[in-house]
């Protein structure tokens, strides 16, 4: 899970991809590989977000917060177009990848 306290800070908008260990699309039956700020994801009540990561959805998880992954080594690839301020002098760094252990679907 990544969590999010606030959009990342970016003028145009942000993505967050998923790519398998030889940097492919993880092929999935949703056909979502990763999440964009322009989306229609979960937030929190405070204003942040949770993106789940994992083969499986987790009961927590909002569904459109999910990015389905195989299991193993994966990449992630967050993308800013047009960074704000806050990234271009080091004040914002991506938040940390935390492991989740919750039941399933």
């Amino acid at each position: 899970m990544i969590h999010f306290d606030s959009e990342p800070p970016a003028h145009a908008f942000w993505s967050l991809t998923a790519y398998d260990r030889e940097a492919f699309l993880m092929a999935n039956e949703i056909d979502r590989f990763g999440i964009r700020g322009r989306d229609d994801f979960a937030r929190n009540a405070d204003g942040s977000f949770d993106i789940h990561l994992g083969a499986i959805c987790p009961s927590s998880c909002d569904s459109r917060n999910w990015i389905p992954t195989q299991p193993g080594r994966i990449s992630l690839t967050l993308r800013l177009y047009m960074p704000s301020g806050d990234f271009l002098n080091g004040s914002w760094t991506p938040p940390p990848i935390s492991a989740v252990t919750t039941s399933v679907r």
